[in-house]
């Protein structure tokens, strides 16, 4: 790894400290490179951890049931104080689809919305004894994240609902199948500080920690001291290619395309191989074989599987 001081040196060293690339250029050559390939393959240092922390669903009561009024935005529970921290979740009143909590006045009265910050209006009649669930399907992801690689509790994995958001409305339009635990999740889509978010499903009835893991979004490099999370090979050539190729545009001069063309040749090879090693490392054995003695001794009573010898470049039969 690198930082971007140690890329932005290395790069204008392989073009030659040519003085039509300013600092500020290969900065920008660097973090448009960064993201290409961070954002191509797991890289090891894109793997993050995250927790949901599940709300359970609750249920209005006779005694908590709520006051609802045509034309207005808020809704009074009867009693009790049922929608205190409810912010952000979701509300099913009466046979009405549900809505968001929009914000909350006080623990007995909610202002329902969009789920995108806008207020709605109670569609139906005004009533006084209108049953409600609250619940929470929607779930943001860490600020960083690009992508779920996996989520599951300690004793099951949630599975990828195929069909996403579309078929879960036509499942499911109101979310009124609950169970202990959700079993399937999808992609929810942003919301307003644009962070990714996921829905579970079904509605969970107990309040549990879910966990996963994540890919994040490139980092953004604001200063020279920002580490690259890459193999420092595999940035430095893909970034002096890039930086060969805007001296071309500059100059006109085409040995530049020649440079160009040597630069992501090296590149290409530098990541085939580093990715490759990474491969070694996390991907299932294919074999396995006891371990050969030191000095061509006896063999070892320990065993190593394929990629064990791979790595150490032993070779299989």
């Amino acid at each position: 790894m690198a930082t971007r001081s140690q890329v932005r040196g290395d790069a204008d060293a392989l073009v030659g400290a040519d003085p039509n690339i300013s600092d500020a250029e290969w900065n920008t050559l660097i973090q448009l490179r960064y993201a290409s390939i961070y954002e191509s393959w797991i890289w090891p240092r894109r793997l993050r951890d995250f927790t949901i922390t599940l709300v359970a669903q609750t249920s209005s009561t006779s005694t908590t049931d709520a006051t609802v009024t045509n034309g207005s935005s808020t809704v009074t529970a009867s009693g009790g104080t049922p929608f205190t921290g409810s912010s952000g979740y979701q509300i099913a009143l009466g046979t009405e689809h549900y809505f968001f909590v929009n914000s909350v006045t006080s623990a007995t009265e909610v202002v329902i919305g969009d789920g995108e910050g806008t207020a709605i209006t109670w569609p139906g009649s005004t009533a006084s004894d209108v049953a409600w669930r609250l619940f929470r399907t929607v779930y943001a992801l860490p600020s960083d994240a690009d992508s779920v690689v996996s989520i599951g509790s300690s004793n099951y994995q949630l599975t990828e609902l195929d069909g996403g958001r579309n078929r879960a409305d036509y499942t499911d339009p109101d979310r009124s199948t609950t169970a202990a635990d959700p079993v399937l999740w999808w992609y929810a889509g942003e919301n307003s500080s644009n962070v990714k978010e996921i829905e579970v499903w079904p509605v969970p009835t107990t309040a549990k920690i879910l966990r996963g893991q994540y890919l994040r979004r490139t980092p953004t490099l604001s200063a020279d001291a920002d580490e690259i999370g890459l193999p420092r090979s595999v940035i430095v050539w893909a970034t002096a290619a890039d930086g060969a190729s805007m001296l071309l545009a500059k100059t006109g001069d085409p040995a530049w395309q020649n440079r160009a063309d040597h630069f992501a040749a090296r590149y290409i090879e530098e990541e085939r191989r580093y990715r490759a090693m990474e491969l070694e490392r996390t991907s299932p054995p294919t074999t396995i074989q006891r371990r050969p003695g030191v000095l061509g001794g006896l063999r070892g009573t320990d065993f190593e599987v394929s990629r064990d010898l791979d790595a150490l470049n032993m070779g299989m039969p």
